[in-house]
């Protein structure tokens, strides 16, 4: 297994990538039951929606960072899967 040497601008969008999961799964878990929300009983508080829009905005810059960086045109496709999650580890300081 090659071990791949990431640029910052990488490593930086892969933790705000990962970041942004975490925040967006702490938000996801304030949203009212689906259900209540279909039938009328509740919405979804304005300001959560907001904060929501804000960080799945942030993970979609991220991604747009990581899925277009330049540096994937280096690594072999059939390495890819690895590098990426060498890339994961890298940005957890692992």
């Amino acid at each position: 297994m090659a071990e791949y040497d990431f640029p910052a601008e990488l490593v930086e969008a892969q933790r705000a990538f990962l970041d942004a999961e975490a925040k967006l799964a702490e938000l996801n878990a304030l949203f009212p039951p689906p259900t209540a929300i279909a039938a009328g009983e509740t919405s979804v508080p304005e300001g959560l929606r907001r904060a929501h829009d804000e960080v799945w905005a942030k993970q979609s810059r991220a991604l747009d960072v990581l899925y277009g960086h330049e540096r994937w045109k280096t690594i072999p496709r059939e390495e890819r899967f690895e590098a990426r999650m060498q890339l994961r580890r890298a940005a957890r300081g692992g």
